[in-house]
């Protein structure tokens, strides 16, 4: 949910933009960008809870979040990133018709390799943060919103 401040007035749900409303779609996506057609959409603070229980259940991986310090979970989010950036060298590459990714690497099969590659490396940070206690959405939230004070940007997420 997105809170408009316009004029110094709140003006309900949306993105007030020279005079224009855009609308969000309830799952928090711009409704022209929203793939969930009208479903709720993740919810962040439930995936962390169900990520942190596969993380640790037998029938998961069976790893004790805790066993791993801050700089175990840096190393492995780090390291899904750097596959990530892996994945955009090569797309580079396409863009600039330059020559080195393996046969069949297409600039389609390389956006879904980048896709899993960012899902990973966020999974890896959400479980960094719920190793330190930090609840990653509320983090998420006040500090987009102290950003957007800060800019002047009209939007307050909630």
């Amino acid at each position: 949910m997105v809170r408009i401040k316009f004029n110094g007035h709140w003006e309900g749900t949306g993105v007030v933009d020279r005079g224009l409303s855009v609308l969000f779609c309830k799952c928090g996506f711009l409704k022209s960008n929203c793939k969930c057609k009208g479903s709720e959409g993740m919810d962040m603070k439930q995936f962390s809870v169900e990520n942190k229980k596969r993380c640790e259940s037998p029938l998961g991986f069976g790893h004790d979040i805790n066993s791993w310090g801050a700089s175990d979970w840096f190393t492995a989010t780090i390291g899904e990133f750097g596959e990530a950036a892996n994945v955009a060298k090569k797309l580079n590459r396409i863009r600039n018709g330059l020559k080195g990714n393996a046969k069949g690497e297409t600039e389609e099969s390389l956006k879904a390799k980048l896709r899993k590659e960012l899902a990973d490396a966020f999974i890896y940070l959400d479980l960094l943060a719920t190793s330190e206690g930090i609840d990653l959405a509320s983090a998420v939230v006040d500090t987009f919103n102290e950003k957007s004070a800060e800019i002047g940007y009209p939007v307050i997420l909630t």
